[in-house]
């Protein structure tokens, strides 16, 4: 039996997914490239992700009611789609236990230092096996009443930080770079754009809106990643902003806001849908790996092979030692996200127009 999602919590997948967690150190590192003109880099990038998104979207539409193991078999055969299928698995198992630890590991930096990390990382692995053992219509319902807590609030944090942060330090808005700086600042927003995530998610025959609801999940994405670097470089300024890996968070913590009360310290909110974030991510990329998983090992039972990836997660999360290793293995993993959303869609893309399999089947 499919599990459909409704369009308002594919909508939400793909907000909470290419964002949060990758603004943490986004506005760092695209200051270091280009400066102030760094939302000029993001959207060029939201442009790059628009044309890749549109690319998922219309396979999935064009062979509605399919996912990727299925109409990437009827596109180039058993063979390439079996080869796609493991690098999807990897990818989505990657991600899916680096999260955790990466989490976890900031919360006891940050809140909890005498609390073990991997006591937390186990908790939070016994959430996301409830969850995704339940399956991915339930995923959507979590990422629906989280979405809409998480965007209202990270409008709300960073209106306030741009309020209470100094505007000149925005200037000068064109920044002073060369123009091929602004090209270079995109490697540091692509590679983790959160779109192929759609390619395990079948789309309904009847949906004719699930472009504008794809697109517009980028764009909403975009819009708080530009917000999450200008609200940045007003509080911290573009020259002290580099010295901060986790600037996003350094600059919520300098925000102190006496006229909101019991809202005071917004930290406190950017923490809370951080991790209710880390917790939908999470359970969104292991429910991928375990969905392509039971595509191969179709005798196992769904929760059985959930239960074994994230008992094997748990072990590879708990094998990089050192946060800079933690954070190394996350980056390098986060890299595949270029053949996953990028490439394999395009061959596909290009082959399924080429043979005209998508005329076939619409």
């Amino acid at each position: 039996m499919k599990e459909y999602l409704t369009n308002i919590q594919i909508f939400f997948i793909l907000v909470i997914s290419i964002t949060v967690h990758d603004s943490m150190e986004l506005a760092k590192e695209v200051a270091e490239v280009v400066g102030t003109g760094g939302w000029i880099t993001i959207l060029l990038g939201i442009g790059i992700s628009i044309f890749f998104t549109y690319i998922i979207t219309y396979l999935g539409w064009s062979f509605r009611g399919k996912t990727l193991d299925q109409y990437s078999n009827e596109i180039v055969g058993k063979s390439f789609t079996n080869i796609f299928v493991i690098i999807y698995i990897v990818y989505f198992f990657l991600i899916g236990a680096m999260l955790p630890q990466m989490g976890c590991e900031f919360l006891r930096l940050e809140i909890l230092a005498k609390t073990p990390v991997w006591a937390m990382v186990i908790t939070l692995f016994i959430v996301v096996y409830y969850t995704t053992s339940k399956g991915l219509r339930i995923i959507g319902r979590l990422f629906e009443f989280y979405g809409f807590i998480i965007v209202i609030s990270m409008f709300f944090m960073y209106i306030i930080m741009l309020n209470e942060g100094k505007m000149i330090n925005l200037q000068p808005l064109m920044g002073s770079e060369e123009s091929i700086a602004y090209i270079k600042g995109l490697e540091k927003v692509v590679p983790y754009i959160g779109i192929q995530l759609l390619t395990i998610i079948p789309f309904e025959k009847n949906n004719s809106q699930i472009f504008k609801y794809t697109i517009s999940g980028i764009l909403m994405g975009g819009l708080l990643f530009i917000l999450a670097f200008e609200a940045c470089i007003a509080i911290l300024g573009v020259d002290d902003i580099v010295y901060y890996k986790d600037a996003l968070f350094v600059a919520v913590r300098r925000v102190n806001v006496p006229y909101l009360e019991f809202f005071e310290r917004i930290d406190g909110i950017f923490i809370s849908i951080w991790f209710m974030a880390l917790i939908a991510k999470t359970c969104i990329y292991i429910y991928g790996a375990v969905y392509l998983l039971s595509k191969i090992f179709k005798k196992v039972e769904f929760k059985r092979l959930c239960f074994i990836v994230i008992i094997l997660a748990d072990i590879l999360a708990l094998i990089p030692t050192t946060f800079e290793s933690k954070q190394k293995f996350f980056m390098y993993s986060g890299y595949m996200s270029i053949f996953t959303g990028v490439i394999i869609p395009l061959i596909l893309f290009i082959t399924a127009k080429v043979k005209k399999y998508d005329k076939k089947v619409i």
